[in-house]
């Protein structure tokens, strides 16, 4: 699934297997579902930018979950947790 796609479905939470589930940016920080939602037309129009300029802190790469990361893990724009290390 593309970043285009990964972007929608976190979006329109069809995301699954029981996981907290967050955007990963371009520049490496993560944005929770709520974050994406409110943000949806900034987020989505810089993922979908192909001349290069795209604002790393909005641009989409792809999504993750906390079965992915064994980190504490806190949304980069309203600085909530998304997962607890080992939890």
């Amino acid at each position: 699934m593309n970043a285009i796609e990964s972007l929608r479905a976190l979006a329109r939470y069809k995301t699954h297997g029981g996981y907290t589930w967050a955007a990963v940016m371009a520049d490496g920080a993560l944005l929770c579902t709520r974050c994406v939602r409110e943000n949806y037309r900034a987020v989505y129009d810089e993922t979908k930018r192909t001349d290069g300029a795209a604002n790393t802190e909005w641009r989409c790469v792809g999504v993750t979950n906390s079965g992915d990361s064994e980190e504490t893990e806190q949304c980069a724009h309203c600085g909530r947790v998304l997962w607890e290390a080992g939890a």
